[in-house]
């Protein structure tokens, strides 16, 4: 296997050696300048075997990863463990949870450069485990914010892993990697909430936070943690058995990597793929974090508050279910997705103004499914186009590694600075920071006012699509 002639993933799919190419080293760079090598082109070849693994095991690293029945009891553990208030709770552990994240994705890109691909998604899985053995067996507040940036770090499998499939697959299945990935995203996430409403049926009393003791929680930050250590062996499996292959190291100057930034700005597809990336995650985050306060709103009977697992768990089975259908249709997703951005932007406001008018909990649970699955399945179009745009500018073919993670980073970030600016407008109060308009918005009016960043992107879609058609038409005259 570790023959690059016999694994393909250790081959350098951009090398204009040979079709598949091999890692070895890449011809020269004309003296007259980088610009002057050939894009690499996107390969039409079938899966083989060995991408089949690679798939496969990063779909069993990411079920596990994120695999966190915890989660949802997170505050009623750590409040009276680490006797502590839920203000202090909001304002000095949540709130340095976006500077973590920034600073985490930093960290991992330079890890990534510096000693490669496995050595990044090593941490992130050490991180996850990490994260709850702090939360576990330690009960200071240093410790808790301790957890917070491991849980950052191990946050950002979100584009690591991603990048890791587009570097490895051939171009013609970006879409299908996409896919896969985001969906056990999703089934881990709709499995935790699953153990979180059979918990809810079994004990009432955890839901509705009359356990007098922390303990009675523990046991599902055990599952975290078990769960965690999988996914960390399963990336050793995969290590050792080169399922997920080393990167193949090739040596450039900084001329070629300032060269590759500038092609990079240059690249309107990218730049606007990597916008709607960053607006629909950034919204939808929020929206993760705000329908159970309008839940609340619906119904304060902690009895009822179990229903909540329930209708996350069929918003993630949606939107597991819609992302598998671009995988489907690769070909035509590739050339027509662009036309899914307007419309699924404005469903996607239309269906915030609906969720902050919910009077019911089926309503909620109706409008959070169909959000949800609009939600996701732009969010994976969306990568893979991200992935596509960046093969296209690509300049240098030693660079690719770096080009995919470097677009995987920049909608992680961009996602994260979305979130920043539309919490510090939006919301009354983030950390100790207040609303910079002063604004004091009920929680409905928030979640309404999160349509407004959609409807700034469906109106640059609609301006783009109407050049597009006048462009066409004038070409059609012409001729």
């Amino acid at each position: 296997m570790d023959d690059p002639k016999t694994n393909p993933l250790l081959a350098d799919p951009t090398s204009p050696n040979t079709k598949e190419g091999v890692c070895g080293p890449l011809p020269p760079i004309p003296e007259e300048g980088p610009h002057l090598r050939p894009r690499p082109e996107a390969s039409e070849d079938g899966l083989q075997p060995a991408h089949n693994l690679l798939l496969t095991t990063m779909f069993t690293f990411q079920f596990f990863h994120w695999f966190k029945p915890s989660q949802a009891f997170f505050a009623d553990y750590v409040l009276p463990r680490y006797h502590i208030t839920n203000h202090q709770l909001v304002t000095e552990v949540y709130a340095w949870d976006t500077l973590f994240q920034i600073l985490a994705a930093g960290f991992t890109v330079l890890v990534f450069v510096g000693l490669g691909l496995r050595h990044a998604l090593t941490i992130c899985a050490v991180a996850a485990a990490c994260t709850v053995v702090a939360v576990l067996f330690f009960d200071s507040l240093f410790f808790l914010l301790l957890s917070q940036a491991l849980w950052a770090l191990s946050f950002c499998a979100l584009f690591l892993v991603p990048s890791i499939l587009y570097r490895q697959m051939p171009p013609a299945h970006f879409q299908t990697a996409s896919s896969i990935n985001n969906c056990a995203m999703l089934l881990a996430s709709l499995s935790a909430s699953m153990v979180g409403f059979l918990i809810s049926e079994s004990d009432p009393s955890l839901v509705c936070s009359d356990s007098t003791r922390s303990s009675s929680y523990k046991f599902t930050f055990y599952i975290s943690l078990g769960s965690a250590l999988m996914s960390l062996l399963v990336a050793g499996a995969g290590f050792y058995n080169d399922w997920i292959p080393a990167a193949c190291k090739h040596s450039y100057e900084p001329r070629d990597l300032l060269f590759q930034v500038r092609a990079n700005l240059k690249a309107s597809r990218l730049l606007l793929w990597l916008c709607v990336s960053a607006v629909t995650r950034g919204v939808h985050t929020q929206v993760t974090t705000l329908w159970p306060l309008i839940s609340y709103e619906i119904s304060s009977d902690c009895y009822q508050q179990r229903w909540n697992a329930l209708i996350s768990f069929a918003a993630y089975l949606g939107a597991a279910i819609a992302v598998l259908i671009p995988a489907r249709y690769p070909q035509k997703t590739k050339q027509w997705g662009r036309f899914v951005v307007a419309p699924g932007c404005l469903l996607g406001g239309l269906l915030l103004l609906a969720l902050g008018a919910a009077h019911s909990l089926w309503q909620l649970g109706i409008i959070l499914l169909v959000y949800h699955s609009v939600s996701e399945l732009m969010l994976t179009i969306a990568s893979a186009h991200i992935a596509y745009a960046a093969l296209e500018a690509s300049q240098l073919p030693m660079l690719m590694g770096m080009q995919y993670m470097s677009a995987m980073a920049a909608k992680y970030i961009g996602s994260l600075l979305v979130q920043l600016v539309t919490q510090l407008t939006i919301w009354p109060q983030l950390g100790t920071l207040q609303n910079v308009f002063g604004l004091h918005l009920e929680v409905r009016t928030q979640i309404q006012a999160l349509g407004l960043p959609l409807c700034a992107v469906f109106a640059v879609a609609v301006v783009i699509h109407c050049k597009e058609l006048s462009s066409y038409f004038t070409r059609s005259c012409a001729d």
